[in-house]
């Protein structure tokens, strides 16, 4: 099941989508109507998902893609989205000269928050402010988006706790980064942050998660790894990040990024206007966004 928010004459609403249509969770018959997806999230119950099935979503009015403009699946997440910084081994090792780090596996690993005020989809345009930092990165990470409330969960339950997954470009201000010390502001500029196309239910992938992932610039690949060469998995991010720390419906999880990044090239190669900037990861789909 791939969920999305689209906008069909003006009107946003939760949907369903398949391969050539989107259906307004809203005309299925669940427990109740939703908000946005958030709210599809966070108040659905397991007869819900039951109700989503082929009987009830043939019958269900449903808006063929071209009519429909498909936006981020989250426009506005609840919280600041939760970071993992510098969880692939070679993008450590690609990291060294510019954050002064050794290339070792960190016996712990560094989080952070990312602002996410305004957040793009597939298909949308972010605008590079030059005067501001010219040095603008991507990277591309699998997202967790998570589907119920829990506090200390432990890594063999943590699973349990996962509405879905989706694609996250985290687009970086690398001057910016690097003159405040930190990663915060430098990676929460209004529009650096695009998720998409999809949240892909967590029933619809196998696991343990073993997902190809790749960025491409103008059709050159630059990133191109698999989610095994993480050093720290999907529950044991949940794991530490719920240690003391309540998480809750809808919250996101950048599960961190692989080697392959502008400011890793000599010299960088850091994207400009013009530029066409492809995500892709196994079983979720593509994310593109536009520079300009």
């Amino acid at each position: 099941m791939k969920f999305v928010t689209a906008e069909h004459n003006g009107t946003r609403f939760p949907g369903l989508q398949t391969e050539t249509h989107v259906i307004d969770l809203n005309r299925l018959p669940l427990s109740r109507t939703f908000a946005d997806l958030n709210d599809f999230i966070a108040s659905h119950s397991a007869s819900d998902l039951i109700a989503i099935n082929a009987e009830h979503m043939a019958a269900a009015s449903a808006f063929p893609l071209e009519d429909v403009r498909v936006l981020a699946p989250i426009t506005r997440p609840v919280h600041d989205i939760l970071c993992v910084g510098l969880n692939y081994q070679k993008h450590i090792e690609e990291s060294e000269t510019m954050l002064k780090r050794q290339g070792d596996i960190p016996k712990h690993l560094s989080y952070f928050s990312k602002r996410a005020h305004i957040v793009l989809g597939h298909g949308d345009r972010l605008a590079l402010d030059a005067g501001l930092d010219n040095a603008l990165d991507y990277e591309v990470e699998l997202a967790v988006v998570i589907g119920k409330e829990g506090k200390n969960i432990k890594a063999e339950d943590a699973l349990d706790y996962v509405f879905g997954y989706t694609i996250l470009n985290d687009f970086s201000a690398r001057t910016i980064q690097t003159q405040h010390g930190q990663w915060f502001r430098g990676k929460s500029l209004d529009g650096y942050t695009a998720i998409g196309p999809a949240i892909v239910h967590c029933s619809s992938l196998p696991h343990p998660l073993s997902l190809s992932l790749s960025l491409s610039v103008n059709g050159e690949v630059r990133q191109s790894s698999t989610t095994d060469y993480m050093i720290k998995g999907v529950a044991e991010l949940i794991e530490e990040l719920s240690s003391g720390m309540t998480l809750v419906p809808g919250d996101i999880i950048a599960t961190g990024t692989p080697e392959g990044v502008g400011m890793g090239f000599d010299p960088p190669r850091y994207l400009q206007p013009g530029d066409r900037v492809e995500c892709r990861i196994d079983g979720i789909g593509a994310l593109e966004n536009y520079i300009v």
